[in-house]
């Protein structure tokens, strides 16, 4: 009368119900793990319970436990908006929700196109990793700059993950245009002349540029 039951998988089916003196049985059930096991690891009991040959009621407990990979990438500009030839500071900010430590890790940005530095390559169990990284603004970022992060770790069974994240800024245009006309006031036949002021606001260099006014056409 062998029955063998699992607190998470519950009753598991036996090819054999009776043994006899040093004979084993095994059985085998598959269970896939859920978002909601997190964080891990994943504990489980079963008991199994049986009648000796004189009718008295025997069992026995054991438990399996299973540790869980869960590692995300946040990532977050230092501000919203910026103009051409600025500075974006990007802060990087790696957890390990899971209860398997992961080594040999490393962070990639495909905007700064090069491996961001880590202070620990191997990140325990519920524990944090911060980086931060510079990006200055280039003339073709315009209008939205969206960079991609990616991060790469290895599980301790050698298996490899990733995390990704991204985070988008506004790029400003840099160039800024003041018009005002002298006389303000003016009668048929008389002369007013429009001033147009063009500024570069960004810190990068502007070039061919073209003024245009929907009455005076091209301003040369």
């Amino acid at each position: 009368d062998l029955v063998l039951y699992d607190d998470n998988l519950k009753g598991i089916k036996l090819n054999e119900t009776t043994l006899q003196p040093n004979q084993t049985t095994i059985a085998f059930k598959d269970y896939v793990i859920k978002a909601i096991d997190l964080p891990g690891p994943k504990i489980n009991k079963a008991t199994i319970t049986a009648k000796d040959d004189k009718g008295r009621a025997v069992r026995n407990d054991s438990i399996a436990h299973v540790d869980l990979v869960h590692v995300i990438l946040k990532k977050k500009s230092d501000r919203e908006s910026a103009l051409i030839g600025e500075e974006i500071i990007y802060t990087f900010e790696i957890a390990n929700l899971g209860s398997a430590t992961v080594h040999n890790l490393s962070l990639w940005d495909d905007k700064i196109q090069n491996n961001i530095r880590l202070k620990n390559t191997t990140l325990p169990a519920f524990r944090n990793l911060t980086a931060e990284a510079s990006y200055t603004v280039k003339n073709n970022d315009s209008p939205i700059l969206i960079n991609n992060a990616t991060l790469a770790y290895f599980d301790p069974d050698g298996r490899e993950g990733k995390a990704n994240a991204s985070a988008s800024v506004e790029i400003k245009c840099p160039i800024i245009l003041n018009k005002s006309v002298v006389p303000s006031l003016a009668r048929v036949g008389e002369k007013v002349t429009y001033r147009f002021e063009v500024n570069n606001s960004g810190k990068g260099d502007l070039s061919d540029l073209v003024l245009y006014d929907d009455k005076l056409n091209e301003i040369k």
